[in-house]
C-alpha cells in the first residue's frame, strides 16, 4: 500500500494543471490506497469501497468526502485513518467477457431494471479480502467499535454483504447508492450486536431505483430490529459526487460521536 509522492511541477507533462486540477492518480492504480492521519495517534478506521469501474485512487482528490464540518470549514478528523481499496479487473460474463474493476462477475445486465445475477465465488473472494483488512485495522487500533465499513453502488452491496457477515465487531456500515444482494443474509443477531448501518440514496437514481426495486432489498434489514436508518434524497441521480460526499460526511459525523472515549483535544 503506497500513501504519497512527490511531483515536479515545473515538467512539460502537465503535472501542475493536473495539481491545481485536483486531477491526481495513486502511483500504481490498482494499489489500495490509504488516507493516514497526521499528527496525532491512530484512533479510528474507515474502509471505503468504490463502485463498479471505479478505484480507490479516484478518491484520492475527493478527500474532503471523509472530512468534518468545523464551523463552516471542512477540516480533517483528528485520528481518522481511511483505507480506499481497489477491485481487480476481471472478466465480466453479461458483457462477453470484457475486462474491468469490478468487485465481483456480473452474469447479467439489466441495466437498473432489477437486480442482476453475480458468481458468488468470486463475491466471496473479494469479502475474505474485506475481512482480512478489517482484522487488521481492528488489531491495530485494539478496541471494538472503531472500525467502520462503507461503499457506494457495487461497492455498497460488497460493504453490506462483508459487514453483515464479518465474525468481529464493527461500529458501524454505511451503504450508499446501492442495493442489498439477495444473497446477502442478516444474521439473527444483528440487533444484538449494536453496529450501525446507514442507507442513502437517491431518488433520482435509474441505475439503483428506489421506489421500482431497490428500496425493497432493504426489508430484511429493516424487520431485523437492528439500528438500521434510511435516508433518501430527491432531486438526486446516480453518482452525484456531491451528495456522496455529504453522505459520507453525515455517517462519519454520527460515528465520531458514539466513538466517546478520545482524549478532550481531540
Amino acid at each position: 500500500t503506497t500513501h504519497g509522492w512527490f511531483a515536479k511541477l515545473d515538467d512539460n507533462l502537465g503535472s501542475l494543471c493536473a495539481c491545481l486540477g485536483r486531477h491526481w492518480r495513486w502511483p500504481d492504480p490498482m494499489a489500495d490506497c490509504t488516507l493516514w492521519p497526521h499528527g496525532c495517534p491512530h484512533v479510528a478506521t474507515l474502509v471505503y469501497m468504490h463502485g463498479f469501474e471505479s478505484s480507490g485512487s479516484e478518491y484520492v482528490s475527493s478527500y474532503e468526502y471523509f472530512y468534518r464540518d468545523v464551523d463552516g470549514i471542512l477540516a480533517p478528523y483528528p485520528g481518522l485513518k481511511v483505507v480506499l481499496p481497489t477491485a481487480p479487473l476481471r472478466s465480466i460474463t453479461a458483457w462477453g467477457g470484457t475486462r474491468t474493476r469490478s468487485w465481483y462477475d456480473y452474469l447479467t445486465d439489466h441495466d437498473g431494471k432489477q437486480e442482476d445475477d453475480l458468481d458468488l465465488e468470486t463475491l466471496e473472494e473479494v469479502v475474505r479480502r474485506v475481512h482480512a483488512t478489517l482484522d487488521a485495522e481492528a488489531a491495530l487500533l485494539g478496541r471494538p467499535g472503531a472500525v467502520w465499513l462503507g461503499g457506494t453502488s457495487q461497492g455498497a452491496a460488497v460493504a453490506l454483504h462483508a459487514g453483515l457477515s464479518y465474525h468481529g465487531r464493527l461500529g458501524g456500515v454505511l451503504a450508499t447508492q446501492g442495493h442489498m444482494l439477495t444473497s446477502t443474509s442478516v444474521p439473527g443477531d444483528l440487533a444484538k450486536r449494536g453496529m450501525a448501518v446507514r442507507i442513502f440514496n437517491g431518488l433520482d437514481d435509474e441505475t439503483m431505483p428506489w421506489d421500482s426495486w431497490v428500496s425493497k432489498t432493504f426489508e430484511r434489514l429493516k424487520e431485523s430490529g437492528a439500528d438500521v436508518k434510511i435516508k433518501v434524497d430527491e432531486g438526486v441521480e446516480h453518482c452525484d459526487n456531491e451528495a456522496e460526499g455529504r453522505w459520507c460526511r453525515t455517517f462519519l459525523a454520527e460515528m465520531w460521536c458514539q466513538l466517546g472515549s478520545f482524549n478532550e483535544e481531540y
